[in-house]
This record gives structure tokens, sequence and C-alpha cells, in this order.
């Protein structure tokens, strides 16, 4: 611990060469001044030490006590559903009628150069915050761990309450799997992330929303693959993209 202030500084960091100055810090520290067994007789920086002042000032402080280190938060444990909403382009044939697997993802496919009407749901995270002003799919914090029933049950209240997505009155299910799992890692936080794909065609065709959207509390869009691929995007979301292209190649 070093005594003293910016005139110091000044005095002992060559402006010219400064990496000299932080080598030689890195060598004493190595060397000398280690954490577990410092050898304060023959520092040349004893002088200036105040871990080495405050030792000799009372016995009871050791100069390995320093420097202080911060308690270590404890990491949070939590749990989220994320669904993946592709709205489908064009006509279906009949209401309800299902969709090949093959066929799902087809918002994907302008990443490699195809064309395609498909459209994908993505909500934008508040301005502050964790992740604050990026993209991400609709998803839900989760009371704990949760059965796929429980899951899907969360999701459609969501989509429901929010976007105007409800499967018995306002879209069809062409096609819903879920996809798999993977945890997250915060520095205070271990997120356990569910991921489903939920593919829907909307009631009258198209792939247009028609909820009214509350700016105050929401934003969201639907874009196709190629602006996804364009879009500021967390990285927990570009592992889901990379899930769903491994279950769906």
């Amino acid at each position: 611990m070093w005594c003293g202030d910016r005139k110091l500084a000044a005095q002992l960091v060559d402006p010219t060469r400064p990496g000299d100055f932080n080598q030689a810090l890195m060598e004493l520290g190595a060397t000398v001044c280690t954490s577990l067994n410092p050898s304060c007789s023959s520092c040349p920086a004893s002088g200036h030490c105040r871990a080495l002042s405050i030792f000799r000032h009372d016995s009871l402080v050791l100069v390995t006590d320093f420097p202080l280190k911060g308690v270590r938060v404890k990491q949070r444990q939590d749990f989220s559903a994320v669904c993946v909403v592709e709205l489908l382009g064009g006509q279906r044939t009949s209401e309800g009628s299902q969709i090949d697997s093959r066929e799902v993802l087809g918002g994907l496919e302008k990443l490699e150069g195809r064309q395609t009407n498909n459209r994908f749901l993505l909500v934008k995270r508040p301005d502050d915050g964790l992740l604050a002003g990026l993209w991400e799919f609709p998803s839900v914090l989760l009371d704990g761990e949760a059965d796929l029933a429980t899951r899907r049950e969360v999701i459609d209240h969501f989509l429901k309450n929010n976007f105007g997505l409800d499967t018995k009155q306002t879209c069809n299910i062409a096609f819903r799997k879920n996809v798999g799992e993977f945890v997250h890692i915060f520095s205070h936080i271990r997120l356990k992330i569910y991921v489903e794909l939920l593919v829907l065609h909307l009631k009258g065709g198209g792939n247009h929303l028609s909820g009214i959207q509350d700016k105050e509390t929401m934003t969201w869009k639907y874009v196709d693959g190629e602006a996804l691929s364009s879009m500021g995007l967390t990285s927990s979301v570009r592992k889901v993209v990379l899930i769903l292209h491994l279950k769906f190649p």
C-alpha cells in the first residue's frame, strides 16, 4: 500500500516510459512484496508503504492483511423461460394446420440468402438495469425450476397479455417444440434458460401483430432473419439462435 498523491506519482513515473515503472512494480510484487511472505526489510519502497506503517503502530494488523478484500456476493440462481415466436407469412390451407419440422425457422433462412416472409418477435429490454436497451426473444422469469406445462402456461399468459397472441382466438399454433436449456452466467446471477420454439399463424393471414404497443412499459417489433443478424443482441440470445440452428439444421 502506497502513501502519496498525484505529485508523488508524477515524480515516480517517467511520462515518456511509464511501462518501465509498471514493470518494476510487477517485479517487486513477484520477488519482494509477495502476498504471503513479503520481505519488508529488503524492500526499496518500504519507506512509502502504508501497510508497513500501520503494522509498526499496531502489531495486531499484519502487512499481509492488505489490500482489504471485498465481501464476495453469493451468486443468485434464477430461472427463465424463453419463447422464440416465429410468425408465418402467407395463408395456411386451414385453421390449425400443422407444418413439418423442416419448415420451421423460415425467418432465419435470410441469413443464408433465401427469401421468406416469416418474422420473429423481439422485445427490447428496459433502458436501465441488466443488459439495458438490448433486444431479446420474449422471456419470463420463473419462480424456480418448472416443468414444460408450467412454462408454457406462463409464456402463453405473457404473449396474450402483452401482444394479443391468443392461441384460441387470434392465432393458430403451426409448430411448437421444447428446444433445450442452458446456463448463462452473469457476475452475480446464474441464470438457467429454458428455450422453446413457437411457430404461429395469425388468423386472417399476414404476419403483423395487431396489438397496441405500450411504449411506457414495453417496446417490441418483429424482424426477419436478415435484420436479426445485424441487431444488438445479448450473448444469451445468440446462444438461443445457435441452439435453434443445431436443432433444425
